[in-house]
């Protein structure tokens, strides 16, 4: 079957704010940071997934956003642990969103690699040609991510070389 690709839509950044909304108000006063990650948080052709990163600052908040979110998901859209897979609820078996829960320090790696493209206009189009090359070859959905590792890991060298300490822990300040 392999992946599709659509053209950037400027309406996923709504609906992941429409989504955060959402899910801050499920978790209550559990500390935590919700930011889009992925192609959809980027100007290029992306599957179109919307991938959030939910920030904890330690274990014990994040299992207790993992259970609470799989808990009050499940069943309303379907879900899996981790991550959780949040289906259309018009259709149970498209998934539309991906909720990535991450402890503060290991989250890092996902946040530079989206603000060194956004701010290195010929590394996004490099990414975004990749995309376009890997999907038009039908891949699997894990080939396809795999044949994307060794840009992704020349881009975060780059990034570890353009940015600082602070820049980079900035990125996840709760």
């Amino acid at each position: 079957m392999g992946v599709r690709l659509a053209a950037h839509d400027t309406n996923w950044a709504n609906v992941f704010e429409q989504m955060r909304e959402e899910y801050s108000h499920l978790l209550g006063g559990i500390p935590h940071k919700f930011t889009h990650i992925g192609s959809t948080a980027l100007p290029i052709m992306a599957k179109p997934i919307i991938d959030i990163m939910l920030i904890t600052p330690d274990f014990g908040a994040w299992t207790d956003c993992l259970d609470l979110l799989a808990d009050k998901l499940r069943p309303i859209y379907g879900s899996s642990r981790p991550p959780i897979k949040v289906c259309d609820p018009s259709d149970g078996n498209i998934v539309n969103c991906i909720i990535h829960i991450e402890m503060k320090g290991f989250s890092e790696c996902k946040l530079l690699f989206k603000k060194f493209l956004l701010e290195h206009p010929e590394y996004l189009r490099n990414y975004e040609l990749l995309k376009i090359k890997n999907a038009k070859q039908k891949l699997t959905y894990f080939d396809y991510s795999s044949s994307k590792a060794h840009f992704i890991g020349e881009c975060l060298t780059q990034a570890r070389k353009t940015y600082d300490t602070g820049t980079i822990n900035a990125l996840t300040t709760l």
